[in-house]
């Protein structure tokens, strides 16, 4: 347990360290037409998503489950009906 346990906050780690190269990157914000030292805090996070999205995809497609969303997408729901209900008269 420890050691999934590290392994998830290396992981948030390397995630939030990333997401502040994006946010402090000058280049990348003014590619997109902001001014020079207008750098907004929306449109870090939703280029961060677009970036980590292709690696979370990954993580989840080889049995990692620490993805944020690709292997809840695999989880199967099935309901059933009872035979006494009040719907099947």
């Amino acid at each position: 347990m420890p050691k999934l346990l590290v392994a998830h906050q290396l992981v948030s780690l390397a995630q939030l360290s990333l997401f502040t190269l994006v946010r402090n990157a000058p280049g990348v914000f003014e590619s997109f037409g902001f001014a020079a030292g207008e750098r907004p805090a929306l449109g870090a996070f939703l280029l961060f998503q677009y970036l980590i999205g292709p690696v979370d995809e990954v993580r989840a497609a080889t049995g990692d489950k620490g993805g944020r969303g690709g292997a809840a997408r695999n989880v199967e729901v099935e309901f059933s009906r009872p035979e006494s209900s009040p719907l099947t008269r």
